[in-house]
């Protein structure tokens, strides 16, 4: 027995009345739609069992709504919600009228999330009406004016926040590589093959280690006024040449020198 109360009738009903879809394709629909919170009537679009005309009608009758088609939205109305919130709430303000109300095209009208959120933002009262999703895109792009809200808005700010960051650490990565990079060459120089010779290059001198063991030494210490060009039997004679100069070279050079033969040319052999 019924309790006296006229129930909505649900929309694959409608669209089963009406010869519109069979009953096999709203069963389908339905095992498709479970677990998620895609509706009925976008997945019957996507699926191609119903036009977008024949969704808005049939909403229209279900939901006991008007539905309108979109035709140029009131000047009054165009900056009244900019370009991301229309497309996140898919809804298009279309006119004013009297006792502050805003007249409000939408795919879903029934979304109260969204109504009370439009509400908050405009300061007016939304009445929802219905309209297809193709003719709010339009009207969106075509009709609502881009806005320094649309470019400010959080959605794109905080895209833009991430992208900025990721920019900097990325410049800050480079720069410590670049630093530590120069760092290391300002320390320990360069080192370049040369035949059966490698060369070392750091702080006005060149040391060249040979294949057969021997060491050369080339260039100006800091602190003597002629150039010192030596061929030295070994890393120890050469260990040996360094420390009778020590005085001559600079703490730069004395230094790298020692890591020369510590770290290269007694490695070597």
């Amino acid at each position: 027995m019924g309790n006296g109360t006229s129930r909505r009738p649900h929309l694959g009903e409608i669209l089963i009345q009406r010869g519109l879809v069979s009953a096999e394709v709203i069963d389908e629909a339905l095992r498709i739609q479970v677990g998620g919170n895609r509706r009925l009537g976008y997945l019957l679009l996507k699926m191609k069992a119903i036009s977008e005309a024949q969704l808005v009608e049939v909403l229209s009758e279900q939901l006991r709504l008007p539905a309108e088609r979109i035709g140029t939205v009131a000047p009054e109305a165009k900056g009244v919600l900019p370009r991301y919130l229309c497309r996140r709430y898919n809804a298009v303000p279309l006119r004013r009228e009297a006792n502050n109300v805003l007249v409000l095209a939408m795919t879903d009208p029934l979304d109260q999330e969204a109504v009370a959120d439009i509400d908050r933002y405009t300061g007016l009262v939304a009445k929802p009406v219905l309209a297809g999703q193709s003719e709010i895109d339009g009207a969106v792009a075509s009709q609502i004016p881009l806005s320094m809200r649309d470019i400010f808005n959080p959605q794109v700010f905080n895209r833009l926040a991430r992208l900025a960051t990721a920019v900097s650490l990325i410049l800050i990565l480079v720069l410590a590589v670049s630093l530590y990079q120069d760092h290391r060459l300002r320390k320990y120089g360069t080192v370049t093959e040369q035949a059966s010779t490698v060369v070392y290059k750091n702080h006005d001198l060149m040391v060249g280690k040979k294949s057969d063991g021997k060491v050369t030494l080339q260039g100006h210490a800091a602190f003597d006024e002629g150039v010192i060009d030596v061929r030295l039997d070994g890393p120890a004679a050469f260990s040996a040449f360094v420390e009778g100069k020590k005085p001559s070279f600079s703490g730069q050079q004395y230094e790298w020198l020692q890591w020369l033969i510590r770290e290269r040319l007694a490695r070597a052999g």
